[in-house]
């Protein structure tokens, strides 16, 4: 199913592209990144797939992406389908070929959901994802000049209400963050849905500094597990003689053990990903037959069960 979103960004900036990728799906829109695409060819034609089936492609220039071949190729296919949306991470002018696009500003946002700067992102994302023409871009400020008076007389009526919100201390906020402290102190881990969650309720808050601080700091870290997971390939073994039919079998018993070790071999070529524990030839494969001299033959056809353990890769969500 394509993703209403494809993240296009350098892989140094991960850390700093999280918040963004928290924001939208928070938003109930789906983001692909490709922190779990798997390695060689797959990799590649996973990205292409991903890359040109999502409805909106937002692309990060920073000044590492800026220079980075893989963002500029993506860049330029999402521009050619008519779903590209840039956005900027640090104060860095768009590469060649994309000057002439409105580039939305991020610089400095750490995951204010409040920030009106992601909501104007937030809006154009949704109208690329519906096929809907963007929103006009803010007016730019007013370059009126206020007299000297109404300056001053403006000043101190902005630090008088400033004061009288300190002295106010919103009843809400304050059994908000007192409930994530309280979490803390009993022990829980909180997660960025805790800040994320208090940032939207108060993000200009007494607390919302800290708030976001808190929010950056959390990361993924990959969590690694094995599994078991046999597999069972086809195998045959050419017949050994014996004088009698026990002989015959004892004679198989160590070629077709080197075998169906051979056989599993490459999984142990592997060991990223697979672990050999060992294999085991199906005695079922095992065909004996009395010959016309009166000795026997034993051979097999049939399976090997190679005992392996597979390797799965996850990520667990830790907030300092």
């Amino acid at each position: 199913m394509a993703a209403d979103v494809f993240l296009s960004h350098k892989s140094d900036d991960k850390p700093r592209i999280q918040p963004l990728l928290d924001g939208l799906l928070a938003a109930g829109l789906s983001v692909w990144w490709d922190r779990d695409t798997p390695g060689g060819a797959l990799w590649r034609r996973t990205i292409e797939a991903e890359l040109d089936e999502a409805r909106c492609v937002l692309v990060c220039w920073s000044e590492a992406s800026v220079a980075s071949e893989w963002v500029l190729e993506e860049a330029e296919r999402a521009k050619a389908r008519g779903v590209l949306l840039p956005v900027r991470i640090d104060a860095v002018e768009a590469p060649f070929g994309f000057a002439g696009r409105q580039v939305l500003d991020l610089v400095g946002w750490r995951g204010d959901l409040a920030d009106p700067r992601w909501e104007r992102l937030l809006a154009q994302v949704r109208a690329v994802v519906e096929g809907r023409a963007p929103p006009p871009p803010p007016p730019p400020p007013s370059r009126a000049r206020w007299p000297r008076w109404a300056a001053a007389g403006g000043m101190a009526l902005a630090l008088a209400a400033g004061l009288g919100w300190q002295q106010r201390a919103d009843p809400a906020e304050g059994a908000a963050w007192q409930a994530l402290v309280g979490k803390e102190a009993a022990g829980q881990a909180l997660q960025r849905a805790d800040w994320q969650g208090y940032l939207q309720r108060f993000g200009q808050g007494r607390h919302a500094d800290e708030a976001r601080k808190r929010f950056a700091a959390c990361r993924d870290e990959p969590v690694v597990s094995w599994q078991r997971q046999d597999d069972r390939l086809p195998l045959a073994v050419p017949a050994e003689r014996g004088a009698t039919e026990a002989a015959a079998r004892a004679a198989l018993a160590p070629v077709l053990a080197d075998e169906a070790q051979r056989a599993c071999a490459p999984y142990a070529k592997d060991p990223e990903r697979h672990r050999l524990l060992g294999s085991q030839a199906d005695p079922a494969g095992v065909r004996c037959e009395r010959r016309s001299d009166g000795a026997w033959r034993c051979g097999f056809d049939g399976q090997v069960t190679c005992a392996l353990e597979l390797r799965s890769t996850t990520t667990r969500e830790v907030c300092p």
